[in-house]
């Protein structure tokens, strides 16, 4: 796991790059994939304006 400790959860206030960063990854993603089509969404907090998120936590295996 990435990110903070299990069992601490901690609040940022709303970032304006958040919606940019996404884009971002939006683009690598895309460049990354072959013909097939897909739909690729922001969601979570990090996608609402002007409100607070949980610090991100990447949960990896």
């Amino acid at each position: 796991m990435i990110g903070l400790e299990k069992g601490k959860v901690i609040l940022s206030e709303y970032d304006i790059n958040w919606p940019l960063e996404f884009e971002k990854e939006k683009i690598v993603i895309q460049n990354t994939l072959t013909e097939n089509e897909i739909r690729i969404e922001h969601i979570g907090s990090t996608s609402v304006e002007n409100i607070c998120s949980k610090q991100p936590v990447i949960h990896t295996k």
